[in-house]
C-alpha cells in the first residue's frame, strides 16, 4: 500500500511541475461576469457593497463542477487551481477584514510569472543547502522557489515515514 500513495503523490508533484510558468496567469483566472461586455466598466460604476458581498459568497461557494453546469465548459487543471488560489486568496482578505473587489481581482488575476524552475528543483532535491545555494545566488525568485521546493519535499519526506 506504501508504494501506491508514495506513487500517486510523485505523479501529483509531477503534474505540477509539468505545468509551464504561464499556466495559472491571469487569463486562466476564472471569475463570471456580472455585466456583459457592452455596458459600462466596472471602474467607471463602482459595485454596490450589498451585491459585492454576495458575489464574493457565490464565488467562494464555486466548484468546477458548478462552472461546468452554468457555463456548459470543463476547466482545464490550471483553471481549477487558479480557482483554488483566488477563493484562498479572498478567504485570507475576509479574516484579515479588508474589503474584496472581485473585478479588480479578475483584472489582477494570480501571477506566477517568476516561476524559477532552478531554484524550485535546487530547493526539492538539495533541500536546506538547496536554499542556501539560493541565497548565495542573491536572487529573489529563485530563494521564493528554492523555499517552496524545500517545503515540498519536507511534506513529501514526512508522508513517506509515516506511511
Amino acid at each position: 500500500m506504501k508504494p501506491t500513495l508514495l506513487s500517486v503523490l510523485f505523479l501529483i508533484a509531477g503534474m505540477f511541475l509539468l505545468q509551464p510558468a504561464h499556466a495559472i496567469s491571469g487569463s486562466s483566472l476564472i471569475v463570471p461576469e456580472s455585466t456583459p461586455a457592452t455596458e459600462i466598466k466596472p471602474v467607471d460604476k463602482p459595485i454596490d457593497p450589498a451585491l459585492n458581498a454576495i458575489l464574493v459568497q457565490q464565488f467562494l461557494k464555486l466548484t468546477p463542477e458548478k462552472y461546468y453546469e452554468l457555463t456548459g465548459k470543463k476547466m482545464k487543471l490550471s483553471q481549477k487551481i487558479s480557482l483554488k488560489l483566488a477563493q484562498w486568496k479572498i478567504k485570507r482578505m475576509l479574516k484579515k477584514g479588508k474589503t474584496v473587489d472581485l473585478m479588480a481581482m479578475r483584472q489582477k488575476g494570480i501571477d506566477t510569472s517568476d516561476f524559477n524552475i532552478a531554484g524550485f528543483l535546487l530547493g526539492f532535491f538539495l533541500s536546506l543547502i538547496g536554499v542556501l545555494i539560493a541565497y548565495l545566488l542573491d536572487d529573489e525568485s529563485i530563494i521564493k522557489w528554492a523555499w517552496l521546493g524545500a517545503g515540498l519535499s519536507a511534506i513529501l519526506w514526512l508522508l513517506f515515514v509515516v506511511l
